[in-house]
């Protein structure tokens, strides 16, 4: 998610869409 990234860039990375 991109909101994700530039929130958590971690947690993005394991769970992204």
């Amino acid at each position: 998610d991109i909101n994700g990234k530039l929130l958590l860039p971690k947690y993005a990375l394991s769970q992204d869409v």
